[in-house]
């Protein structure tokens, strides 16, 4: 069994990242994994919003200060349309984007606005159930499975 990897064997610290979550389970995942990448910028609403704000990242009001300031996208896949509009308006702005699946369920639903499918261009999950599952129903959509810095945090507080 491949071990999942760390998130900076996927992306350079010097890497322009630009995050956009609302959810709290891949807002959770997202903040917790790119502590360490300085170079970064949220648009988030709540519950992300308190969760990225503890954590001390830098966020703004403004998608479109995101999308011009960033060279990749991470994107959460909630259950509103929040995160999806924005993957949508990453794909036509032709941005590097990955979706975080944070659960083992509803993942077509994911990514559908309306009766539009957004297709994911790369996937980022954090346990191998949500890689299998990923990987049967997006099989030429690549899927990197990152070691959950958020669980970590759990059990160094337990």
């Amino acid at each position: 069994m491949i071990e999942p990897f760390d998130v900076s064997q996927l992306f350079s610290r010097q890497d322009r990242i630009g995050i956009i979550s609302k959810d709290a389970g891949s807002a959770n995942l997202i903040a917790h994994s790119f502590t360490d990448f300085h170079n970064s910028l949220v648009f988030c609403e709540e519950p992300g919003r308190a969760i990225f704000n503890t954590l001390g990242y830098k966020i703004s009001s403004f998608s479109k200060e995101v999308f011009d300031f960033a060279d990749v996208l991470i994107i959460g896949t909630g259950g509103s349309d929040f995160e999806k509009k924005y993957l949508q308006r990453a794909h036509k702005a032709g941005k590097q984007t990955y979706s975080v699946l944070d659960h083992w369920i509803n993942y077509e639903a994911r990514f559908k606005v309306g009766n539009i499918k957004v297709e994911p261009r790369k996937l980022l999950v954090f346990d191998s159930e949500a890689k299998n599952i990923a990987l049967a129903k997006f099989p030429s959509t690549p899927v990197y499975h990152l070691s959950n810095r958020y669980e970590e945090s759990i059990r160094n507080r337990v």
